[in-house]
């Protein structure tokens, strides 16, 4: 896909998009996080975790990995960010989603890296899950931490998802997880300004 206005303004808007759930929970605007700000940190974590698998011998491709992580939540512009307690009714959420992601963005490589990630059956689009879900577990971590306690249900949530999602998905890593989990539970995470 060649960058365009559209793309351009697209990023733009994930800038200026702050994720529901947060303010949901009673976090201020200012202080949750930008979807843009989520996706960036959510590639990073698969960069990482991608490491690990390649060093537990896994065949992946690291840098792919972390490229679906990076545009998981692209189409979230188009449809707004839709809360993780509304996926359940919500069911076409993903279908939703890619279909405008199909409209916006046509046939490119971006599109079927967000369709890889959204079928969710090759090892990167996992890994890219999994650093998706760790993203949101340290950001909820930092908010409980500087006060907001109503996002330790979002943190517990997503805690519980974690250990299920790499005991059934990725059991290659799921000791590296576990204590990946055990430091971030025993450890501060809050940024400091």
């Amino acid at each position: 896909m060649a960058l365009d206005t559209r793309l351009v303004e697209l990023l733009g808007a994930l800038k200026t998009t702050v994720r529901t759930g947060w303010m949901l929970k009673g976090v201020p605007p200012a202080m949750g996080e930008s979807v843009a700000e989520h996706s960036f940190e959510s590639a990073v974590l698969t960069l990482i975790i991608a490491l690990e698998a390649r060093k537990a011998g896994l065949n992946v491709s690291v840098y792919r990995s972390a490229a679906i992580a990076l545009v998981h939540d692209l189409a979230e512009e188009l449809t707004g960010d839709i809360p993780r307690g509304l996926h359940n009714y919500v069911k076409s959420k993903e279908r939703v989603e890619l279909k405008l992601a199909k409209d916006y963005l046509g046939s490119s490589d971006l599109l079927s890296l967000l369709e890889e990630y959204y079928e969710g059956r090759s090892l990167e689009s996992k890994l890219a899950r999994m650093g998706d879900l760790l993203s949101t577990y340290i950001h909820a971590k930092r908010l409980e931490e500087r006060g907001f306690a109503r996002v330790r249900a979002i943190r517990r949530a997503v805690r519980e998802e974690i250990t299920r999602y790499s005991r059934e998905e990725v059991p290659e890593l799921q000791s590296y997880l576990e204590e990946l989990m055990r430091r971030l539970d025993g450890e501060s995470v809050s940024t400091r300004v």
